[in-house]
């Protein structure tokens, strides 16, 4: 399971929702990512739009779904 987090999120404090998707989760593994320059959304500057996503958003998924699943074919 992949988890992204803002570092500067108001609404949600990382560490309280770590415990929560920690003990949720029980034996799954977690990814944990924290997204610098991002609130809630995985967006730079509080923006909403795709041209607003944070290149690190993009890298850590591409590169969690490279090593989770398979392989074409």
């Amino acid at each position: 399971m992949l988890l992204c987090h803002g570092k500067t999120d108001a609404w949600i404090p990382i560490e309280e929702s770590l415990a929560v998707w920690r003990r949720a989760a029980r034996d799954a593994e977690l990814t944990v990512a924290r997204l610098a320059g991002c609130d809630h959304a995985p967006t730079l500057g509080e923006r909403e739009d795709l041209d607003g996503v944070s290149p690190q958003y993009e890298r850590v998924l591409l590169d969690w779904l490279d090593r989770t699943l398979p392989p074409p074919g």
